[in-house]
């Protein structure tokens, strides 16, 4: 089982964007300090968040009275990412799924780099590279588009906010703390370096949280149930 403060051999072993995902080993730019540097950032700034919801159009939200907000730019990558990856590398179980996650992405602007940052526009320009970069393009980016706990922070710290035990974690900063202390999963289903939207479904590890939160996004009663199996104290993920 790989822990934080490991060697960056592991971490490469670990990040998709190999030969297993067609991405090379290039992707690994960004995160050359080793595992922690790619599980560490600044925690994300909510009024990035919030402008991810400017100019927004309502779409069926996959429950009676709950409504999602979208744009045009979070359907293009949701369409993408869903064509590109949902096969081998899937990081979300559905369409909606994606759409729910994208909302909480800063937008970036036409400053940001296409290829790092916190950013929808990173996560676009990644998946829809040649062969996906799906890891890079999905909701914890993996050292490119951001950092798997800021990416994990900023979804379970807003969307599950709503849910009924609300937030999984006291604050934003207490999520990110705890979040660095949980252990990867030692890799893939396959033995490929990645993670998927569906497994691994139990462990003490980020993945199966990751797990956790991704299926939270399906709809309003999902998010009831798994928010509270992506945190520390996990009935699942133990």
């Amino acid at each position: 089982m790989l822990v934080a403060g490991t060697n960056v051999v592991a971490a490469a072993t670990w990040f998709g964007c190999s030969g297993a995902e067609g991405g090379g080993a290039a992707d690994l730019a960004s995160t050359d300090g080793g595992e922690d540097s790619a599980r560490s950032a600044p925690m994300f700034d909510a009024a990035l968040v919030d402008g991810a919801r400017e100019s927004a159009t309502t779409i069926d939200g996959g429950d009676a009275g709950d409504t999602l907000m979208s744009t045009p730019a979070c359907i293009k990558y949701c369409n993408t990412m869903q064509a590109m990856c949902s096969v081998d590398y899937p990081q979300f179980e559905t369409t909606h799924s994606c759409l729910v996650a994208c909302s909480y992405y800063p937008p970036g602007t036409p400053a940001d780099s296409d290829y790092s940052g916190n950013t929808l526009k990173c996560r676009q320009t990644h998946t829809q590279s040649a062969g996906g970069h799906c890891l890079h393009g999905g909701p914890f980016g993996y050292g490119d588009c951001g950092f798997m706990c800021e990416g994990f922070c900023q979804i379970a710290m807003a969307w599950c906010a709503k849910s009924a035990g609300g937030a999984p974690f006291a604050s934003a900063a207490a999520c990110s703390a705890e979040c660095e202390a949980w252990p990867w999963a030692p890799n893939g289903p396959d033995g490929a370096a990645a993670f998927r939207a569906t497994t691994p479904t139990t462990g003490d590890t980020l993945d199966c949280r990751e797990v956790q939160l991704v299926k939270s996004l399906a709809s309003s009663a999902a998010r009831d149930v798994y928010c509270p199996l992506a945190a520390t104290n996990s009935a699942t993920c133990r």
